[in-house]
C-alpha cells in the first residue's frame, strides 16, 4: 500500500474518485488476500484487521483514511517483516546529511527490500530515500542531479521510496526493480524548503 501506488496517496494531487479507489481495490485484492494468508502469527492479529478493513473500505469506493496512523503502522510492520525474513536483495541506506552510504553499485532485477536510516540534525538530514529509474534517452548522472544541473523528478521515474524511522531507527519499504540505470536520492531538510540533495547511481541487471 505504498503512498506512490494508491489513489490519493499524493497529498498535493487531486482527490480520487470512487471509481478510481474501487479499481485500485480490485487490482490489489489478490495480493492482499495472499498476504493475509501468509502473515506470521505475530503480525496476523495486528496487521490483519487493518488490511481487511482498508480493503473493504476501498471496495466501497471510500479513499484510504490514515488519520489515526494505523495504515502507515501496518505498512511499516509488513515492510520490516519482508526486509528481515523474506530473503530479498536489500538496500540499506544511511545518511547523516553529508553523504548517502549503503547503496550498492548494482543489484539484480526483481523484488528489493529497502531500509533507510538518518542520523544527525533532523532539520538537515535526509527527509526520504527515493529510487528513480533514469528515463530512456537520458544521459544524466547522479552528480548532475546532486548539483542541481538536472531535476531528479524530470529525468527519472520514481519507483520506490522510504521514509526514515523515528529516533535514528530505520524506515522500511519494498519495491520491484527492472533492468536499467537508477539514481538513488535523498532530499535534505524538510518540506517545503529543502537544503540540498544527495544522489548516487545504481545499475540493475
Amino acid at each position: 500500500m505504498s503512498a506512490l501506488a494508491y489513489p490519493g496517496g499524493d497529498p498535493s494531487g487531486p482527490a480520487p474518485t470512487a471509481a478510481q479507489v474501487q479499481q485500485w481495490a480490485h487490482s490489489v485484492e489478490p495480493h492482499v488476500k495472499t498476504l493475509l494468508a501468509n502473515l506470521p502469527a505475530d503480525l496476523a492479529g495486528t496487521v490483519g484487521p487493518v488490511l481487511t478493513r482498508t480493503l473493504t473500505e476501498a471496495r466501497a469506493g471510500r479513499p484510504l483514511d490514515d488519520s489515526d496512523g494505523s495504515i502507515s503502522a501496518a505498512s511499516t510492520a509488513i515492510d520490516r517483516w519482508v526486509h528481515d525474513r523474506c530473503g530479498y536483495p536489500m538496500l540499506d541506506a544511511t545518511t547523516d546529511g553529508t553523504a548517502l552510504s549503503g547503496v550498492p553499485t548494482s543489484l539484480p532485477a526483481g523484488p528489493l527490500a529497502i531500509s533507510f536510516t538518518t542520523t544527525g540534525d533532523p532539520t538537515t538530514a535526509g527527509f526520504a530515500l527515493l529510487l528513480g529509474k533514469v528515463k530512456d534517452g537520458q544521459t544524466v548522472t547522479a552528480a548532475d542531479v546532486q548539483s542541481g544541473r538536472a531535476g531528479f523528478e524530470q529525468v527519472t521515474d520514481i519507483v520506490g521510496a522510504a521514509g526514515p524511522g523515528v529516533g535514528a531507527r530505520p524506515g522500511y519499504s519494498v519495491t520491484t526493480l527492472t533492468a536499467g540505470r537508477y539514481i538513488v536520492a535523498s532530499p535534505l531538510g524538510s518540506p517545503p524548503t529543502f537544503t540540498g540533495l544527495l544522489a548516487v547511481e545504481l545499475t540493475v541487471r
